[in-house]
């Protein structure tokens, strides 16, 4: 059994700088996933997310690509826009003209003329960089997977145990059932053999009230139901692939049952097992939104 909450990380030095991959994973009914990447890598998006999709088959998944930049080795390119100069030039030379002031730029001027020198930085994504990144993230899967079956070892064993508690519980509520029926049968059977003349009909009708009240109160196909509803969870449960639908579904047909049992039973002792019952069904549902 997997959990789909996790996280993996991984990182490595390259030509640009440094790259950081990180996986975030939490519940969720279907598989949605998010990438959170700068603006070079956005082409291997596609990619990114068919290799996360073999590790993942339900949850929310978030992806983050940091990318930071090594200032002492990085690459940069200065541009002179000599046409930007000239046309500055041009224009304080006629305002000279126009203002009948000397026109006494010097080239000290020119260089502090805005956007005149453009410096860009060159941050392509080299094949080198492209390798690494897929590499981290594979290392970050791979952290994430391990995580996952860390998680889902303690959701199994803290599951087991709820389940445990739940066959005692339906132990118990068979057996007051069963003590109930017999005390039913054991006063209709009295009342029977005191049939006569007299209260024939009154006795009879009695007879009749607790039969019904026997077969109102019969939770045997109930309990056997939700017998086995249990033994199918425990078999999901020790299944390491993705079970977590299923289990969502024997898990909405323990609490039906349990529902159906509480409501044909009027005995306190049952009614107080059904009520626990339901308490542990409702902290299975619970920890099973997180199963993958």
């Amino acid at each position: 059994m997997l959990s789909m909450t996790c996280f993996g990380y991984a990182s490595q030095k390259t030509d640009f700088g440094y790259l950081e991959v990180s996986i975030k994973s939490v519940n969720g009914r279907f598989l949605e996933l998010r990438t959170h990447l700068p603006a070079e890598f956005y082409k291997y998006e596609t990619d990114l997310k068919k290799k996360v999709s073999t590790v993942f088959q339900r949850g929310t998944v978030s992806v983050y690509v940091n990318r930071k930049k090594d200032h002492k080795h990085a690459k940069a390119n200065v541009i002179v826009r000599e046409d930007l100069a000239k046309s500055f030039l041009k224009s304080i030379d006629q305002l000279s003209k126009n203002l009948k002031i000397p026109n006494n730029v010097s080239f000290d001027r020119i260089l502090q003329l805005p956007q005149v020198f453009v410096v860009e930085e060159d941050s392509s994504v080299t094949k080198s960089e492209e390798k690494i990144l897929f590499k981290l993230l594979s290392e970050a899967l791979l952290k994430a997977k391990v995580e996952k079956v860390r998680e889902g070892t303690a959701l199994k064993k803290d599951i087991l145990g709820h389940l445990s508690t739940l066959k005692n519980l339906l132990k118990n509520t068979r057996q007051v059932s069963i003590k109930h029926h017999k005390n039913l049968k054991s006063l209709m059977d009295i009342k029977v053999q005191k049939v006569d003349s007299v209260t024939d009909v009154v006795d009879q009708r009695l007879a009749q009230n607790i039969v019904d009240q026997m077969e109102r109160s019969d939770i045997a196909e109930e309990i056997t139901r939700f017998s086995e509803h249990i033994r199918s969870i425990e078999k999901l449960i020790h299944v390491d692939k993705y079970v977590g639908k299923k289990l969502e579904f024997y898990t909405q047909e323990l609490l039906r049952e349990m529902n159906t049992i509480g409501s044909k039973s009027q005995i306190v002792k049952i009614t107080e097992n059904v009520v626990e019952s339901k308490s542990l069904i409702e902290k299975i549902r619970e920890q099973i939104q997180n199963v993958e």
